[in-house]
């Protein structure tokens, strides 16, 4: 995949360029509805699938107060794409010049100087200064400017519409399963290793801290989690929180920590990718650190029981091989 920052610097597309346009913030499975769809549409015409996306969030520029956690990383948002064949991507800068562009001269300058055919959005699409261009607008536009428009409905899953900001809700609130159904996969957090405190491994369970590069982290509490290190996946418990039983004054944030099962390296600085999978329960504060060991050993127990019947039922989906 191609991905150009610029319309002005992008290859001269002859091919039947097919287009798809949005934020696509998670990709969840809606947007891979519609990517898929550009993807096929391309390939059935011969031609090239393009997205054009934007960064930062729109959000983020026109009412920074009140814009949401991005679900992703950019690079996590491009790699995914990636992975669903698109061919160009195009990550346009939203700029406050860029918000104040009326649907018609979105469509006039930047839009028409791509010679798009095709163009697939979502039902609720929305462009243009204060979102005044809807799919319909973008249908009359594509006539005036020779290029068809089609919608790609939403994707429900057990009678709740899929959507970035439902997403968000679940992973606020803890629910990672259920943003794992939305998703597609397990919600995924970036971080790198950072010198903790030190006192997991005192009591027998060493925990390796990450800085997240991600906005948003799940809600506080105790998670089954598969931590990816140089390109290898392990079974790990995550805990989020302020650690009540061994800071009995508490800290001023949250931290992400990982209990990382059968492994010993030191991996400090290095640059892990932490899958969600369900959570396990609340941070707690116990009477003393013995009720907090053994805790830990069953959540590690139920960690264990998890991988096991995952590889039972379904084999791929742990990728843990036999690191737990």
């Amino acid at each position: 995949m191609q991905i150009f920052d610029r319309l002005d610097n992008s290859p001269d597309i002859t091919e039947y360029p097919v287009m798809t346009i949005g934020v696509f913030d998670g990709v969840h499975r809606g947007h891979q509805a519609i990517l898929r769809r550009t993807v096929e549409r391309a390939r059935e015409k011969k031609g090239t699938s393009i997205v054009l996306t934007f960064s930062p969030h729109p959000q983020k520029v026109i009412s920074p107060d009140q814009s949401p956690l991005i679900l992703q990383t950019l690079r996590q948002k491009e790699r995914l794409i990636e992975k669903l064949s698109i061919d160009i991507l195009f990550r346009l800068p939203f700029t406050p010049e860029l918000s104040l562009v009326s649907p018609e001269q979105f469509v006039r300058q930047i839009l028409s100087t791509q010679r798009i055919r095709e163009i697939y959005v979502g039902n609720n699409f929305r462009f243009g200064h204060r979102r005044a261009g809807t799919f319909k607008t973008l249908q009359i536009l594509g006539e005036k400017f020779q290029f068809d428009v089609h919608n790609i409905m939403p994707v429900d899953f057990r009678g709740v519409r899929i959507s970035s900001t439902v997403i968000r809700q679940a992973i606020q609130e803890g629910k990672v399963d259920v943003a794992r159904d939305l998703l597609g996969r397990p919600y995924q957090v970036l971080g790198t290793v950072v010198q903790g405190a030190g006192k997991g491994k005192t009591i027998g369970f060493p925990t390796a801290n990450i800085d997240p590069a991600n906005e948003l982290v799940p809600a506080g509490g105790v998670y089954i989690t598969r931590t990816h290190i140089n390109c290898k996946a392990y079974a790990s418990v995550t805990n989020i929180g302020i650690r009540p039983t061994l800071n009995p004054l508490g800290r001023p944030t949250s931290v992400v920590e990982i209990h990382l099962l059968d492994f010993s390296s030191n991996i400090y600085g290095k640059l892990v990718k932490l899958d969600f999978f369900c959570r396990l329960r609340d941070e707690k504060k116990f009477p003393d650190v013995e009720h907090l060991k053994k805790q830990i050993k069953e959540d590690v127990r139920q960690t264990r029981k998890y991988w096991a019947r995952i590889q039972r039922v379904s084999p791929g989906e742990s990728n843990v091989g036999n690191h737990f």
